[in-house]
């Protein structure tokens, strides 16, 4: 009974010598990494205090951040994990963090917590996003980067809302509106001195045409407004007065233009393309493009040898935004198909001038069943890179019917087509026909039985 009484006495003591201990220091378990002492949070290693020891460790499901053996309460950055770098908020793993932290001088992009080496792209922080390249701050980069479908323009690592002008991104250059690639631009721009030509967002280095920009017309030379040019100059089926790469629409008197004079008023003459130096008579027809109205005319010659008969017209698409050339021209070369820009390829081509064909709807090969039918629905409007599309019946008809050295007048119409604008059958996606061209006389043409 004695020996009972003495077990029984020094289990109480023990309990009592426990208790005492859990009054000073909180450990919940035999195999927790952290013991609170007083207000402090040690870090243990097999039941012993460890201040050798830097970095992470889990406690009840959650991430403290030690330092020499002591939960660092302050600290706020990155630590190391066995090779991957976590974010510390306030001494504890912020899974919830996505942004950017500092980290001996470099600035990281952390996501959901974790350094995320793969990242390139922008981020905000504190109201300004910085361009971000494999997980850090590049403060050197300076250009274009795409965030969520849109385009922006970075500036030592900082998206810059106040530059509008240009830049170039892998060779090509854009035009940038407040910040923001602008693909809706077309128009002038001005660059370290020099203007040049976007169309929709882009520098087009092949533009050589008149171009408007507030209230006057530039001259723009391979891209780029040419104030050197001094003359006349061919536009829109009109020839203008340049002073200064400028039209002069107060000039009136004569100009010289391909060994003749000609007299302007307010700056223009409309009917010069008829003189007869640019106009091949020995050849059967005349073939006028009217740029404004995607229309073609056909001009056969009068009883006095002059092309002042309209024969036929076929309906087409130009080049957008004046890509197609205005002038006079006489074809050099045909080719029965040809390969177009975008490796597509038309039917029955005949070269205008330069890179510029009459040809057919493009198709995807060189077979007559590959027709880019949605193509062929923009018949009538401007759709091309410059050439002059028509359907397949009528390419072929200026392939067969008009020898080279025919002349071919390109210009904007100030009035009405002179014959009626024919229309184009239009093709339904469901329609099992649609790589055919309804005009095509291919004997296996399928709308042809």
């Amino acid at each position: 009974m004695k020996n009972t009484y003495q077990k029984i006495l020094a289990i109480i003591l023990l309990l009592s010598v426990l208790l005492g201990a859990f009054s000073t220091a909180s450990f919940a378990s035999e195999k927790d990494s952290l013991k609170k002492e007083g207000n402090t949070w040690y870090y243990m290693q097999d039941g012993e205090k460890d201040s050798s020891y830097t970095g992470l460790v889990k406690y009840y499901d959650t991430w403290y951040y030690v330092k020499d053996g002591v939960l660092d309460w302050s600290y706020t950055g990155l630590t190391k994990y066995y090779d991957t770098w976590y974010y510390v908020e306030n001494g504890i793993l912020n899974w919830d963090y996505t942004g950017l932290t500092k980290y001996y001088g470099t600035w990281y992009y952390v996501q959901n917590g974790i350094l995320n080496w793969d990242y390139t792209g922008l981020t905000k922080y504190y109201g300004t996003w910085y361009y971000v390249e494999n997980g850090v701050l590049n403060w050197d980069y300076t250009g274009l980067t795409k965030y969520y479908d849109t385009w922006y323009y970075v500036e030592n690592g900082v998206l810059n809302w106040n530059y509008t002008g240009l830049t170039k991104y892998y060779g090509t250059w854009y035009y940038v509106e407040k910040g923001v690639l602008n693909w809706n631009y077309t128009g002038l721009t001005k660059y370290y001195g020099t203007w040049y030509y976007v169309y929709g967002g882009i520098l087009r280095w092949d533009t050589n045409t008149l171009v408007k920009y507030g209230d006057d017309w530039y001259v723009v030379s391979g891209g780029v407004v040419d104030f050197g040019y001094n003359g006349a100059y061919v536009y829109g089926g009109t020839l203008n007065a340049i002073d200064g790469g400028v039209w002069n629409k107060n000039y009136n008197g004569p100009i010289y233009y391909d060994g003749y004079a000609y007299t302007l008023t307010n700056g223009t003459l409309y009917s010069y393309y008829l003189h007869p130096q640019a106009v091949n008579h020995n050849a059967p027809y005349l073939i006028a493009v009217d740029r404004t109205n995607n229309c073609i005319t056909v001009y056969a010659k009068d009883n006095s040898g002059k092309f002042t008969v309209p024969d036929r017209a076929f309906v087409c698409s130009v080049g957008t935004d004046g890509l197609t050339p205005v002038g006079v021209f006489n074809t050099p070369a045909k080719y029965r198909w040809k390969e177009l820009r975008g490796n597509v390829h038309g039917q029955y081509s005949t070269r205008i001038v330069g890179k510029v064909l009459f040809h057919s709807v493009p198709y995807s090969k060189q077979d007559n069943s590959t027709l880019l039918y949605r193509s062929y629905n923009k018949l009538g409007n401007a759709a091309s890179h410059g050439c002059v599309r028509l359907t397949t019946a009528d390419a072929k008809w200026i392939y067969d019917c008009c020898p080279l050295g025919t002349t071919v007048m390109i210009y904007d119409s100030w009035g009405g087509t002179v014959l009626p604008k024919p229309s184009a059958v239009k093709i339904s996606a469901s329609d099992g026909r649609r790589g055919w061209d309804p005009t095509d006389p291919d004997p296996a043409n399928p709308w042809r039985r």
